[in-house]
């Protein structure tokens, strides 16, 4: 039976606001409410990427219905990924290098050099050795120029491999300068800060509406390139529309923040809409030029802004809208206290 009731209590509801608002509008009463026109707006975000790139999906059309949160376009990532895949190695490499270095020269490492230290100066004194016999056969003329030449080429050989030897030797033993350390540790810093980067490019490939609402302008097809900030939707948050209309000074006093009003529109004139004051201009202004008469654009008006719900969307932007601001009965009781006096 209390469910019955509800929706009973709230036809009634809708009804008396109604007639209450077609009673404003029969009786044109100075103090039951104030007579506000204008045209419906409501927001409207116009979305685009932040990188450019070749449009790869494009799943809407105009007039479509979109959720927040809804992905309503996306850009090719082939190459994003690949260049990520990438960084992700060498970020790999970069972490080796540095623990490595941070770790220090292993005893092992240290023990394998100093053994290669040896077999080079084995290898060089031989060198030595067999280039000292031949340069005597050389200069008795008993080999030609040409087999001293090998010989004398594998000293400088020798000795090469004696040198690099000796300083691994050298450098394992001191360990890493920290020069080294900090030079990995600045790559590796580098390299996190370019996967960051590239996830980030990727991220923002994908276009997603911050707001539920209907897509009132598509301006691109699948395959373009577009850049960034340029314009690829317009979409329309229509579930809460608002009237833009203008109030004289002489009703500004009357008007507060969260005050109640009832509106109706040409298209549909059998329907009342709900709505509260949720904006006053604090700064008078010229009724805007599209006021028909000439003697209504030279007054002064405060502009307003009345919010209505919309969930059946049925009112639109730029719809021409009027109704009512709702007096409190209070107030106009104390206003006609004094009327007449100073």
């Amino acid at each position: 039976m209390a469910k019955k009731i509800v929706p009973i209590i709230a036809i009634l509801l809708l009804l008396g606001a109604a007639v209450w608002f077609f009673k404003l509008r029969s009786e044109n009463g100075k103090h039951r409410g104030i007579f506000v026109s204008g045209n419906i707006e409501a927001v409207e975000v116009d979305l685009s990427f932040r990188i450019s790139g070749q449009i790869k999906s494009l799943p809407i059309e105009e007039g479509d219905r979109v959720e927040k949160n809804q992905t309503v376009a996306a850009l090719d990532t082939d190459t994003l990924l690949a260049q990520k895949g990438a960084a992700e190695a060498e970020l790999a490499n970069a972490r080796a290098v540095l623990d490595e270095l941070e770790e220090g020269t292993r005893s092992e490492q240290i023990e394998r050099s100093r053994a290669a230290l040896k077999a080079a100066e084995s290898r060089f004194s031989f060198a030595k050795d067999e280039h000292e016999r031949y340069k005597s056969l050389y200069k008795e003329k008993a080999i030609s120029a040409s087999t001293f030449d090998t010989k004398e080429t594998a000293l400088k050989v020798a000795s090469e491999e004696l040198r690099n030897a000796a300083q691994l030797v050298q450098e394992l033993e001191k360990g890493p300068r920290e020069q080294q350390i900090r030079a990995a540790r600045a790559k590796l810093t580098r390299v996190e800060w370019d996967l960051k980067r590239i996830e980030l490019d990727i991220e923002h490939s994908y276009l997603i509406t911050p707001v539920s609402g209907v897509v009132l302008v598509k301006s691109n097809e699948m395959g373009e390139v577009i850049l960034p900030g340029a314009t690829v939707t317009t979409v329309a948050a229509l579930d809460e529309v608002w009237l833009k209309g203008y109030i004289g000074e002489i009703d500004l006093g009357k008007v507060k923040l969260k005050q109640k009003a009832i509106i109706t529109t040409d298209s549909y004139p059998d329907k009342v809409y709900e709505g509260v004051v949720t904006y006053i201009s604090s700064r008078a202004e010229f009724t805007p030029k599209n006021v028909q008469t000439k003697e209504e654009r030279i007054k002064q008006v405060y502009r307003v802004k009345i919010t209505i719900k919309n969930p059946n969307q049925e009112l639109k932007i730029g719809m021409p809208a009027e109704g009512y601001i709702l007096v409190d009965p209070a107030e106009q009781k104390n206003e006609s206290q004094h009327v007449g006096k100073p």
